[in-house]
């Protein structure tokens, strides 16, 4: 039992630490309550770490719907391409369960009110 605790051991250290074991990732990062200079700022804090961000700009309504929290900033979205981080679309339902249910229920024109926000603001998907 020793002997093979050893090999696995050993094993999972070769792998750990075989080349390309960290290889690509992504690193993503929610963006709340805050504005376009906070949000800026937050993600130079991260010195070129993330891939993607997901700000606060959409959220489901009482029907169902998509909601605008605050407008997209277009000058938030360039500077994030300009560094190569992808711009996701973050929705809520701040925890009420009858707009998340209303949005399932609506969920048809809820995507295609979101897939066409995406295309509007340059987002990313």
């Amino acid at each position: 039992m020793k002997k093979f605790l050893s090999l696995a051991s050993a094993f999972m250290l070769l792998w750990y630490a075989a080349p390309g074991a960290y290889g690509d990732y992504d690193s993503l990062s929610y963006l709340y309550a805050g504005d376009t200079a906070i949000y800026l700022n937050n993600v130079g804090r991260t010195k070129d770490s993330l891939t993607g961000v997901c700000p606060d700009y959409f959220e489901v309504d009482a029907a169902g719907g998509l909601k605008l929290t605050r407008p997209v900033d277009p000058l938030f979205i360039d500077a994030m391409h300009a560094r190569g981080i992808a711009v996701t679309p973050f929705v809520s339902n701040h925890w009420n369960r009858d707009n998340g249910r209303a949005a399932l229920r609506n969920r048809e024109a809820l995507s295609d009110a979101l897939a066409a926000r995406v295309r509007e603001d340059r987002l990313d998907g």
